[in-house]
């Protein structure tokens, strides 16, 4: 999978329609694709749900099976900047359990930007949606309307999900803890000063390595860093996510691992 951020400092740039050609492009090209909008300020009803109208627009044209929640998480109406306080606090709990869970308290925390003491009263108020379930020792909370999804979320005797992360990714930053996401060995190679973000090589949901990448023409040249023993298996994994990625670039994929 590769991720591409499309923004712009001034609204109206041109950022939907330049992912709707991307994508038509890249679904000729027989590539999957999907699009997600982080924040929306245009709400339309889809379905029985609310979602963004530049989210729905993008996700109609380029046919894809997808909840409106997954294509654009919060949406501003009217109704969402008059709601009050604690309702919205609770959305919130609610929204990063939904995206990041299972994860601790101190991990909402951090995210939203909220002090744990503050974090604790949001999270007595949900005492009848939210529970405490136990993942590799540590007892962390979970929405208890997805507790069938995260026990039915396993993979394969023998399957390994392999991804190269962008520097930045979401998936990095849910977590105040990120003992689940990389050895404290190889912390500082990932989260390195001023906070900065290494592009990472993921593998079933812990980072392996880092990488990086030069395009000189017509050639595009990755870099792997492994911080372990790569089997054959994950080799071959990389090597399909490079060429993913020299396909976005239209180049020719050169990987090495040093």
């Amino acid at each position: 999978m590769v991720a591409l951020y499309v923004a712009s400092s001034e609204p109206y740039s041109g950022k939907t329609l330049t992912c709707l050609v991307l994508g038509k492009r890249w679904q000729g090209a027989g590539l999957r694709v999907g699009y997600t909008k982080p924040l929306g300020l245009l709400p339309v009803t889809m379905g029985k749900e609310v979602t963004d109208e530049d989210a729905q627009f993008v996700a109609e044209h380029l046919q894809l099976e997808a909840s409106p929640s997954n294509l654009c998480p919060i949406v501003l109406d009217a109704e969402t900047c008059r709601m009050p306080v604690e309702e919205a606090e609770e959305a919130l709990l609610r929204r990063y359990l939904h995206g990041y869970g299972p994860a601790g308290l101190r991990d909402f925390a951090a995210w939203s930007g909220m002090s744990v003491g503050e974090a604790v009263p949001v999270l007595e108020r949900l005492v009848s949606e939210v529970v405490e379930v136990e993942v590799e020792g540590k007892r962390v909370l979970a929405l208890r309307e997805d507790l069938e999804e995260l026990r039915n979320a396993v993979l394969d005797d023998g399957e390994q999900c392999v991804r190269l992360l962008p520097s930045f990714d979401c998936f990095m930053l849910g977590h105040k803890d990120k003992s689940h996401l990389v050895d404290e060995a190889y912390y500082k190679r990932v989260y390195r000063k001023a906070g900065w973000l290494s592009p990472v090589v993921l593998v079933n949901g812990r980072v392996l390595g880092v990488w990086s990448h030069k395009q000189k023409g017509k050639r595009l040249h990755i870099t792997i860093e492994p911080f372990t023993k790569v089997s054959r298996i994950i080799h071959k994994g990389i090597h399909k996510e490079a060429n993913d990625l020299a396909h976005l670039f239209d180049t020719i994929c050169e990987v090495t691992f040093v």
